[in-house]
């Protein structure tokens, strides 16, 4: 009888132990269960991160090119402007500055031979002789 007492009561600890072991057992498959929810909810949030780097990458090659265009366009401004002042100094070095120098004949004109679309008068120098100033030039007509 002893023995089967003995027997009875290995038999109490094994299904003791036994019952801890599934426990612990059960915990860490809740807790795997856990992380496998976590790993999902990480990995939803990186994806959503990547498209939003995604979205701003293209905004980034976007602005980069809208500036590249800004970038040409001044530089193509630069240089009309640069042509304009060009054509204004070689219009400018043709006027005749002194006390006797007589006032030009008429304004500048289009004219195609040049960068701008505007060229000098055809002769600066060349104004009607009529006796005194050209009308319509701040005299007074009289």
């Amino acid at each position: 009888m002893q023995t089967g007492t003995q027997q009875v009561e290995v038999g109490v600890q094994t299904t003791t132990r036994a019952g801890q072991s599934l426990g612990e057992i059960i915990q860490a498959a809740q807790q795997v269960g856990d992380m496998v929810t976590q790993i999902a909810t990480a990995t939803s949030q990186q994806s959503s991160t990547t498209d939003q780097i995604k979205a701003n990458v293209a905004q980034i090659v976007k602005i980069s090119s809208e500036s590249a265009s800004g970038a040409q366009q001044s530089a193509k401004a630069c240089e009309d402007l640069s042509n304009l002042a060009l054509d204004l100094q070689a219009l400018v070095a043709r006027f005749n500055v002194g006390e006797n120098a007589p006032p030009p004949s008429s304004l500048a004109r289009p004219n195609g031979g040049h960068r701008s679309g505007y060229g000098p008068p055809e002769d600066l120098h060349a104004v009607p002789q009529t006796g005194g100033r050209p009308s319509g030039h701040g005299a007074r007509d009289a």
